[in-house]
């Protein structure tokens, strides 16, 4: 089986799950590297399999310079198998199906191919929901798709994979190592805790900014571990809707306080790409011990709310973030895409309704939905410790069956993964 790679870069499946696979003769280029002449791949021949990233849809089939690539991508296709298969690579940070859809349908009709040749491999959830809101219709999503809940908590939790041929790759799970000694024989602190919230934010976004604002003008930092480790000074300062931290009465704030303060670096030292992955994603375990719910920003979060068209407000992505806490022994509020909390209810785990009202998780309106999420917050700090102390213990059955649920998914759901991924990609044993 002949596979291209449009990008390795960019790719995470076949690095993950078919590094060396002897099944496979799998070609890799760089468009992103001078020395190397990514447009090479074109003129393969009898190919079988070709992969590209949801970040290449974007940047070679999607801008103003995307019709030379059409045209050799025409030529390429002329020249593959009967049988070719088209792989949408959407694992990790980023991959956002919401927005992406008339991509997929432009690319289709650019290179004349059916939409069923593309098989979609996301580490978003709700997928389904997403289209028929983005079509307006019940139709059926004509792309293949890989539809498993548990595919991203495969993906953001395992440390390490294994393949047939014995050849270990890393995973996203690599990042925050999870079962390393330190977190697997983790034992939560039954002392009273210094602190009652942590939130811990990295990559400056519109819903992180809102919500440390939030947090630290409300001097919640007295009484809790609070970062951003964006000192903002990389970035136009001004990227932030001025009228959206006016609606959250944070805008006098920012501007005169806020950016003063950061960056507030607790968890990371330095905020750069030479610190090892270990370092920027580990769990801090003193910190989880010390503290007692987390305010978990994920990744994606849309603040305007688009009347017209409410595709992109209808993925559910949990990564890292979602899973470091609920393997802390942490309960938390997170700020996300509607039915998060339920999604995961889905998965096997608990939610911690003894401590929030998280009726927010019903709420479509992401301004609405972070409000509540932040009157919330506002109510748990006013708990005393003694009380919120005796609150977080009534949820210890909790804290271990998630533990549970995160061991179940690594041991039991990586390798249903590896199976389904074999059998749809059609790969035949030598």
């Amino acid at each position: 089986m002949k596979v291209l790679i449009l990008d390795s870069y960019s790719d995470n499946l076949f690095r993950i799950f078919f590094n060396r696979d002897s099944r496979m003769n799998v070609k890799n280029y760089y468009q992103q590297r001078e020395d190397s002449d990514g447009s090479q791949i074109y003129n393969e021949k009898n190919w079988d399999i070709f992969v590209m990233s949801l970040f290449d849809l974007d940047k070679h089939f999607s801008q103003d310079d995307k019709e030379e690539n059409i045209k050799n991508m025409k030529q390429l296709l002329a020249n593959a198998n009967n049988e070719f298969k088209i792989i949408i690579d959407g694992l990790g940070e980023g991959g956002d199906i919401g927005m992406r859809w008339k991509h997929l349908f432009d690319f289709c009709d650019n290179v004349d191919i059916n939409p069923n040749q593309i098989n979609l491999f996301l580490t978003t959830l709700n997928v389904e929901e997403c289209y028929k809101s983005w079509k307006n219709s019940e139709e059926q999503i004509p792309f293949k798709f890989y539809n498993n809940d548990f595919f991203p908590f495969v993906y953001f939790g395992v440390n390490r994979f294994i393949n047939r041929d014995n050849s270990i790759t890393t995973m996203g799970g690599e990042y925050n190592r999870l079962y390393e000694k330190e977190g697997l024989f983790l034992k939560p602190n039954r002392q009273l805790r210094d602190n009652k919230i942590l939130s811990l934010v990295a990559n400056p976004m519109t819903h992180r900014v809102i919500v440390q604002n939030h947090l630290l003008k409300n001097k919640y930092d007295n009484e809790g571990l609070i970062s951003f480790n964006d000192d903002l000074k990389t970035i136009d300062k001004n990227i932030f809707n001025p009228q959206i931290l006016k609606k959250f009465q944070l805008l006098k704030y920012y501007n005169e306080e806020f950016l003063n303060r950061v960056p507030i670096r607790i968890d990371w030292e330095e905020f750069d790409n030479t610190q090892s992955f270990e370092g920027r994603y580990s769990p801090n375990y003193d910190f989880y011990n010390n503290s007692y719910f987390s305010v978990v920003c994920e990744t994606n979060y849309e603040m305007e709310l688009d009347n017209h068209n409410h595709s992109h407000h209808l993925p559910i992505f949990l990564t890292e973030k979602t899973l470091n806490a609920l393997w802390s022994y942490h309960p938390f509020i997170i700020v996300n895409q509607k039915h998060s909390l339920k999604k995961l209810r889905e998965m096997g785990f608990e939610t911690f309704s003894e401590l929030f009202d998280e009726s927010y998780d019903e709420e479509f309106d992401p301004q609405k939905r972070l409000k509540m999420v932040l009157s919330e917050i506002d109510r748990v700090m006013k708990l005393d410790k003694k009380e919120l102390h005796k609150i977080y213990w009534s949820m210890e059955d909790k804290f271990v069956h998630n533990r549970n649920v995160i061991l179940d998914i690594v041991l039991n759901q990586t390798p249903n993964v590896y199976e389904d991924l074999n059998k749809i990609l059609g790969v035949k044993e030598v």
